[in-house]
């Protein structure tokens, strides 16, 4: 096997592509799929509201609120861990926009990837006020936890594939650490599949 780093870059979101070669499709598949749905991030799953005079329903409001990206320091939070969640607290009075920048949080590390997603407007003498409670979670549960877009092209004729991969990350993780830790992720599970064949011997 052998991956070789093409370019990267800004679109405003960070991005890179990279050649793998000396694999088949059922690999490249197995890494795409893994790169979307089993690395694990930050999302909102659930909202305490205390306030809510805009003219957006709770149920509404939450559904946006839990869709914002969150940068995920995965060597703080964990599945399994103790530290699996962290809160974020809203409080905005009107007239404004009210954008997912006004989301903060008391851990210095745990912040929005993007600051400029309007969540709604408040009128004069509207206002929100409440805790979004952030959990661990993986994509293949809710699309909210997958870390970003993973695609790839190859020559369907070439005897020997190269996979052009193209990574985008929604800004909880970088690129990079999206394919290092689904790559962790499929050797875990390649480790598992071992010793449970072992297991039947």
């Amino acid at each position: 096997m052998k991956i070789e780093f093409l370019k990267d870059g800004k679109k405003p979101f960070d991005w890179i592509t990279f050649k793998l070669e000396g694999v088949d499709v059922a690999f490249a598949n197995a890494l795409r799929r893994a790169i979307k749905n089993e690395v694990p991030t930050l999302a909102i799953e659930d909202v305490n509201i205390t306030q809510n005079s805009s003219a957006l329903y709770d149920e509404v409001l939450a559904l946006r609120i839990g869709l914002v990206p969150i940068v995920t320091d995965l060597d703080v939070y964990s599945l399994e861990g103790p530290a699996n969640k962290v809160s974020l607290i809203l409080k905005v009075k009107g007239p404004c926009w009210v954008y997912s920048g006004d989301l903060k949080c008391e851990e210095s590390k745990t912040k929005v990837a993007q600051k400029t997603i309007p969540l709604t407007w408040l009128e004069a003498g509207q206002e929100i006020e409440l805790e979004g409670v952030a959990i661990v979670g993986k994509g293949k549960v809710h699309t909210k936890w997958s870390p970003g877009i993973a695609a790839y092209s190859y020559d369907e004729k070439a005897k020997n594939p190269v996979f052009e991969f193209y990574i985008e990350s929604h800004g909880q993780l970088s690129p990079k650490e999206m394919v290092e830790r689904a790559a962790d992720v499929l050797a875990s599970k390649a480790t598992d599949f071992a010793a449970s064949v072992e297991k039947l011997k």
